[in-house]
């Protein structure tokens, strides 16, 4: 009596694609919980996605060039790199995890020359950023440099006692000298980008009088413009300091 034949096993590639299908369709699925706002749930559903590829098995470094498109020598530099994380022992073999963050990294990059490079920097960024002391630091940068609700105001404030300063002195060889600084912003294309230089330019176009109308205009528009104002020398340093102090 011949014996019962037991069901052949899945080649480990085909058993790397069915998880890492599973992988894709629980990454999209925690896509759309977090475009829906469900944050907590998209979380939750990509922590088992990675788990899943997390406790595979690794998969051979051939499969993971084809799935790649990846030369052999590319291939080996990545290994050698850290962005595919070899397993020991022979044939060279990866982890799926890690093949499934190159592959993630190699969708959001343009693809081409400095490839490599690209996606190495990318998934360092993103080990990087998942790291305590990375949060903690990112954290106090945060504190450090969020301005209290009256901060942006304060500096308007001392900005625009500036400017009235400025307008009070304003004459036709200084509103020259600032015309000429402001060609040479558009001509230059810097250190001032190139919309405000233009706006600038329109302004200082104006007569004296209405030049000196224009700068101490307490509206939005102006406001913006005096953060890169075109008038240095106007004013002397120990003036400019005493009105900061006096508007502080």
């Amino acid at each position: 009596m011949r014996a019962a034949t037991q069901p052949r096993a899945a080649p480990p590639e085909a058993a790397a694609e069915q998880i890492l299908r599973a992988f894709g369709r629980m990454r999209s699925a925690a896509i759309d919980l977090r475009r829906r706002g469900d944050r907590e749930s998209a979380a939750e559903v990509e922590q088992i996605a990675w788990e899943l590829v997390e406790g595979s098995a690794p998969v051979k470094a051939s499969y993971a060039r084809a799935r790649l498109g990846i030369s052999d020598p590319t291939l080996r530099t990545w290994v050698a790199r850290g962005i595919l994380e070899r397993t020991a022992g022979q044939p060279l073999r990866v982890t799926l995890a890690s093949l499934a963050r190159a592959e993630i990294q190699a969708e959001r990059v343009h693809m081409g020359r400095g490839m490599t490079e690209t996606v190495e920097k990318h998934l360092r960024w993103e080990r990087l950023a998942a790291t305590e002391s990375f949060q903690r630091a990112l954290s106090n940068l945060s504190a450090a440099t969020t301005s209290p609700p009256n901060a942006h105001r304060s500096a308007e404030r001392r900005s625009l006692a500036l400017h009235r300063a400025i307008a009070e002195r304003l004459d036709e060889r200084s509103l020259t000298a600032a015309r000429a600084r402001v060609r040479r912003w558009l001509k230059q294309g810097g250190p001032v980008d190139t919309a405000t230089a233009g706006r600038w330019d329109t302004i200082l176009g104006a007569s004296l009088a209405e030049v000196r109308k224009a700068i101490v205009q307490d509206s939005e528009a102006m406001r913006d413009l005096r953060q890169d104002s075109p008038f240095a020398g106007v004013l002397t340093e120990p003036e400019r300091h005493r009105i900061l102090r006096e508007s502080a």
